[in-house]
C-alpha cells in the first residue's frame, strides 16, 4: 500500500499515548513520529517537514498552546495543520483550546 504523502508529528508528553497514536497512524498507511515535549517538537520542526501535527494542549513546561502560537508563527511551519487534543474535560472553561486568533481550519466544533 502506498503511503499517504509527508509525515505526521505526534507531540503528547505520555510516552504510551504517543507510541499508540502512532501505531495507529502507521496501520492506517502513515508515517509517524513521537516527541515528548514541546521543545522536542521544535527541534523535530527544525530538520524536518511535516504534513500534520497531532498535539497535547495539556503538558508540562511549554503547553500545547504555546507550541502551536510557535509553530504557526514561524514561516516555515506556519501552514502546517494543527490538530489539538486533551484529557482536559473541566466543562468550566469550554474556550480553553480557542486562543490563537480562532486560527482552526473550518472554525469550532
Amino acid at each position: 500500500m502506498e503511503r499517504p504523502g509527508g509525515m505526521v508529528l505526534v507531540v503528547d508528553d505520555y510516552p504510551d499515548a504517543g507510541r499508540m497514536l502512532v501505531r495507529l497512524l502507521n496501520l492506517l498507511g502513515f508515517d509517524a513520529v513521537a516527541v515528548a515535549s514541546g521543545p522536542d517538537a521544535f527541534g523535530y520542526l527544525d530538520g524536518h517537514r511535516v504534513a500534520l501535527v497531532i498535539l497535547d494542549v495539556m503538558m508540562p513546561g511549554i503547553d500545547g498552546m504555546e507550541v502551536l502560537r510557535r509553530v504557526w508563527a514561524a514561516p516555515r511551519t506556519a501552514a502546517v495543520p494543527v490538530v489539538l487534543f486533551s484529557a482536559e474535560d473541566d466543562p468550566g472553561d469550554p474556550g480553553a483550546g480557542r486562543s490563537p486568533a480562532g486560527r482552526l481550519a473550518g472554525g469550532w466544533a
